[in-house]
């Protein structure tokens, strides 16, 4: 056998000999390129507009970029670097002037991360994550740990927010447009310079700035209008010379490019006189910036100034008053923020749709649609409204006609008033109806809603399975349905913990508990203290239990403490 095993060892040699030979002269895979991102900028929030310089300590930078390669949380890393006062970051190539950002110890609150960021002045917001490390600083550079998912393509929003802290993220130089950024990660290794943002004078901006009375113009949602932005300057604007931006809420989209005909500068409305440069446009932080025509005495509070922008798209969310832009000129570099906000309205109805917090507008209209069995659904919203999802009045009442894919589902205005169509109102307060359904069957149904001339709508429906006690026997001794009625929002679960508890703490020793198929969310985990079975009704593939989360999708306990097992001899046969 030992000789045997030297053979097999001497052919082993050879073989490997052979093999680094090959390894030796075969040829070496080229390195793949590096990736980067993308569309790097720096915003600011809308709710003060600071973007002041002096070591400020109210600065919060927004800084954007999309990523080319997918990154996963808690492994993959990003890394900022502020300006350190070279040229080719808006300084002046000298690194020890003032120019250099002053970077403070940032801690993990410091440093978050969206993938939604939206104007805080509207209903719809970001969703924000802290990072999971205490980010590390080192010089003008901010590296930190990713607390999301993100997937290639993806728009990513990180936000440095010290302003709690001794010493901000900020220069002592005002610099009216200069300053960038550098963005990479762990993924996207080359680092990618940002558009130019500015710092400004921390005591001066462009003063009174409003959307001036009847702009934009149209105003309707999603349209691409005129805007006339009126301000009374602060700082004297010399003509030829003067840069004005007007930067405009994230909702709205301006142009890769405008021409001088598209901008123009008045001292009084109606009459502007062009630009004489091309204006600039950065698309990504939604700004222009153009020479003013004209020049204007600084007298704050007293002369209005009127910039004129044309073909600026509206946003496609229609609301009364919260959108704002900001101005700043190239003189005080500050920006100043539309103190009223202007309004957006719906355009054309064209489709009726059932609305939740997630599909409707605004997010208090939802529908309850998982927590019933032979009871009735809370509200479900019926709404006219435009192609943005907008609700819009109908000019005259619309009756809308009501279906189920399941036969023993009903419809009722109020509970016991069963009803087989709908009448949304017209005029003022009028485009929405809601109503009731009730089905006794458990299971996934489509509700629908049509009304002729416009688009259809419908809406799954998922009906909980009801939970039943069978003795030794196998005899049916009682069946549990939810127990409340009250309506909860989309996103806090709440699929039948409480009566999946009431039948587990009624069945006796050697009962059995069996569950239909479905989905059963448990808020606070379900307590066994006897020996009885749980089972599935057709099989551990078809039931699924696991425990509530919350609206930011973190879940209220670990799976491990679905259920507490207190007794020996107890069987469980679902999935967690």
């Amino acid at each position: 056998m030992k000789g045997k095993f030297r053979i097999l060892g001497r052919i082993g040699l050879a073989l490997f000999m052979v093999c680094a030979l090959m390894v030796a002269f075969m040829p070496v895979a080229p390195v793949s390129a590096a990736t980067a991102v993308t569309e790097v900028s720096v915003d600011f929030p809308y709710v003060d507009a600071r973007n002041t310089c002096a070591n400020s300590t109210t600065n919060v930078y927004i800084v954007h970029f999309k990523a080319a390669t997918a990154m996963k949380r808690g492994v993959d890393w990003v890394t900022v670097t502020f300006p350190d006062g070279s040229e080719a970051m808006g300084g002046d190539g000298n690194t020890g002037g003032d120019y250099v950002f002053t970077i403070s110890s940032p801690t993990y609150d410091d440093v978050l991360f969206s993938t939604n960021y939206d104007t805080a002045d509207l209903v719809i917001g970001a969703t924000w994550k802290r990072t999971t490390t205490t980010p590390i600083a080192g010089g003008t550079r901010v590296k930190t740990r990713l607390p999301i998912d993100v997937a290639a393509g993806q728009d990513v929003w990180v936000k440095f927010d010290d302003s709690d802290d001794s010493g901000a993220m900020t220069a002592a130089t005002a610099e009216a447009s200069t300053y960038k950024v550098y963005v990479s990660t762990t993924k996207d290794t080359t680092p990618v310079l940002s558009s130019t943002f500015a710092l400004g004078n921390s005591t001066v901006n462009a003063g009174d700035t409003t959307v001036y009375t009847g702009y934009p113009l149209p105003a309707t949602a999603g349209s691409t209008a005129t805007y006339v932005i009126e301000f009374s300057p602060t700082t004297t604007i010399v003509a030829s010379t003067t840069k004005v931006t007007v930067k405009f809420p994230m909702q709205a989209t301006v142009p890769s490019s405008l021409s001088i005909t598209d901008v123009g500068f008045g001292t009084a409305a109606g009459s502007y006189t062009s630009t004489p440069e091309a204006p600039v446009v950065n698309v990504n932080t939604r700004e222009v910036t153009a020479i003013s025509s004209l020049g204007v005495t600084a007298n704050p509070g007293t002369t209005n100034f009127y910039m004129e922008i044309k073909g600026i798209t509206n946003p496609t969310i229609a609301d009364s008053s919260t959108y704002k832009v900001m101005v700043r000129t190239s003189a005080d570099g500050q920006y100043d923020l539309d103190s009223s906000g202007y309004a957006i309205t719906a355009g054309s109805p064209t489709q009726i749709l059932v609305a939740n917090g997630e599909i409707g507008y605004p997010a208090s209209i939802y529908s309850d649609d998982a927590t019933m069995v032979n009871m009735y659904s809370s509200k479900i919203y019926l709404q006219l409204q435009d192609q943005y999802g907008n609700r819009k009045a109908p000019s005259h009442d619309l009756t809308v006609g009501l279906g189920s894919t399941s036969d023993t589902g009903k419809f009722y205005s109020a509970v016991d008033s069963e009803v087989s169509s709908a009448t949304i109102p017209s005029g003022s307060g009028g485009g929405q109806f809601s109503l009731l359904y009730k089905d006794s069957v458990a299971g996934t149904h489509t509700i629908t809603a049509s009304v002729l001339g416009y688009t259809d709508a419908s809406w799954t429906v998922t009906v909980v399975p009801a939970v039943s006690v069978y003795d030794s026997n196998n005899s049916l001794v009682n069946t549990y349905a939810p127990t409340f009625t009250s309506p909860v929002a989309e996103g806090d679960g709440f699929y039948g913990g409480d009566y999946l508890q009431n039948a587990v703490s009624d069945a006796l020793p050697g009962e059995t508990v069996k569950l239909g198929d479905g989905v059963y969310e448990i808020a606070s985990g379900i307590a066994v203290a006897k020996a009885i079975t749980l089972e599935s009704v057709n099989g551990v593939s078809f039931t699924t239990l696991r425990p509530i989360h919350d609206l930011t999708g973190v879940w209220g306990s670990s799976t491990s403490d679905v259920y507490a097992v207190g007794y020996g001899g107890t069987t469980v046969d679902w999935q967690q």
